[in-house]
């Protein structure tokens, strides 16, 4: 696991013991060593992802869905693979992503201000004088003005997603140890799978 630049990263890649073992096993099946190891790796990063994004959004007040609304082609959990040819060799899982807009934060507008509460377990909070504009693209947002004259106005954001994934013990088990147990599982399924095909 890897934490700079606001972004976390995890690794997952066969160890050399388990690497060894599969080829052995799967010595006279046909390209069996790398099927099974770009299964192995998408199964994993799949699962990963799944269970970070639940993680991060029972740790906050949002929907799983919100976390997805600010810039959807940059998710804030996403898994790439690096490939030889079309095979899948190993795989990444980031987490990453600008502030979530406070709106998101089942903001409402008070007589003080603006109430919202970040974490599930945690109480309601208001920032005194702001606001929620009634916009056409219908976008909910908190604002509050910079100072006494009608403009500017700036929005108020919450944590970001890899603010809130680097307090989560389950996220980060996931990420230290969980998956390598979760990528050697799927690699032994996997192999065995090749080796049923083979022998049926």
């Amino acid at each position: 696991m890897a934490f700079g630049g606001g972004v976390m990263t995890m690794d997952v890649s066969i160890e050399p013991t388990s690497l060894r073992r599969a080829r052995r096993e799967l010595a006279n099946v046909k390209n069996g060593i790398p099927r099974a190891i770009s299964s192995a790796v998408k199964r994993t990063t799949d699962t990963a992802r799944s269970r970070m994004v639940k993680a991060i959004a029972a740790d906050l007040n949002i929907k799983q869905r919100d976390l997805f609304k600010r810039g959807a082609s940059r998710r804030p959990v996403r898994q790439r693979f690096e490939r030889a040819g079309s095979l899948i060799t190993g795989g990444v899982v980031e987490v990453t992503g600008r502030r979530i807009p406070l709106g998101r934060f089942a903001a409402r507008q008070t007589k003080a201000g603006v109430s919202y509460k970040i974490d599930r377990g945690g109480s309601r909070k208001t920032i005194s004088s702001a606001f929620i504009p009634r916009l056409d693209s219908g976008y909910q947002g908190v604002f509050k003005r910079k100072g006494k004259d009608r403009l500017p106005i700036v929005e108020r954001f919450g944590p970001s997603v890899p603010h809130v994934a680097a307090k989560q013990p389950a996220i980060a088990g996931l990420m230290r140890s969980d998956a390598l147990n979760l990528l050697n599982k799927n690699l032994d399924s996997q192999v065995d799978r090749l080796l049923k095909r083979k022998s049926s």
